[in-house]
């Protein structure tokens, strides 16, 4: 399955996911709790930023944000060093990272509600620096897919 329609729009949120192999849960957690400061320097290199992790049993779903789109974040991180080195390093944990055609498990928005935070908390649903997901749209930071549904603001 192909990337996202906005995986090269910078801020676009995605998601992809990955299965884990059974008795994989505490090596995973321990590892990612003692992230590589070289790693963690490549993600910032890659231009990835609001990268979450969350895991439910052997699901893992990643959900990020990049700067100057997915494919320039692949690019950066496939030419390195330090990614090759993490990758070998936790590939006997996963069952499965990957479709047939190595494009990351793409998981696609079914509904999304951006709500309205307190003005005062900054927190990841603000809009990134320089626009980001907004830029162009009056401030609108629904998804692609919902831009043409009437907002219901009050």
């Amino acid at each position: 399955m192909s990337a996202p329609a906005d995986s090269e729009r910078p801020g676009a949120q995605l998601c992809h996911v990955y299965r884990l192999r059974p008795g994989a849960e505490q090596e995973y957690e321990r590892r990612h709790a003692e992230v590589w400061p070289e790693l963690s320097a490549l993600i910032d290199e890659a231009g990835i930023y609001d990268y979450h992790i969350y895991r439910y049993g052997l699901l893992l779903i990643c959900v990020l944000r990049t700067r100057n789109g997915f494919g320039h974040a692949s690019r950066v991180s496939a030419a390195s060093q330090v990614q090759a080195r993490w990758t070998r390093s936790l590939a006997h944990l996963f069952a499965e990272v990957a479709d047939a055609d190595g494009e990351p498990l793409w998981a696609y928005p079914v509904f999304d509600h951006p709500g309205h935070p307190p003005p005062s908390e900054g927190g990841p649903l603000r809009a990134p620096a320089g626009g980001g997901r907004a830029a162009g749209r009056g401030g609108d930071l629904r998804p692609t897919w919902q831009r043409d549904v009437p907002r219901l603001d009050h």
